[in-house]
């Protein structure tokens, strides 16, 4: 005899349906709360790394402008030196020039009166 004939009824296993939909619906409950974590971590990250570059554009705009004041500060100076160098060199030039004309001046009056006491030797005046 076959084997159906010999148990004609078959076994049915008794299975908890109910425990084992709850254990189902316990198991996507934490892996979407996992997921969820998960997102909030991405999401904290992002938050983080924006922060992150928020700070060092504000640190890199404080460097530029402290480069830019530190640059405009020493232009200034060499500028300011310059023109003192300038203004020196233009009274310097303004007091030989003085100075050149008084001599000529002084030499010119005892030139005067050398051809004056001496026609015959006279002497050139400065111009």
């Amino acid at each position: 005899m076959t084997a159906r004939t010999l148990a004609p009824f078959a076994e049915i296993a008794v299975r908890d349906l109910v425990s084992e939909l709850a254990a189902e619906k316990a198991a996507k409950d934490a892996a979407l709360a996992a997921k969820a974590i998960s997102d909030a971590a991405v999401v904290k990250a992002a938050a983080d790394a924006a922060a992150a570059k928020v700070a060092s554009d504000a640190a890199l705009a404080a460097e530029k402008a402290a480069s830019a004041k530190a640059l405009a500060d020493a232009k200034a100076a060499s500028d300011k030196v310059i023109l003192d160098k300038d203004a020196q060199i233009a009274k310097l030039t303004a007091d030989n020039a003085a100075a050149l004309k008084a001599i000529k001046d002084s030499f010119n009056a005892l030139a005067k009166k050398w051809n004056a006491k001496n026609p015959k030797a006279k002497v050139t005046l400065l111009k």
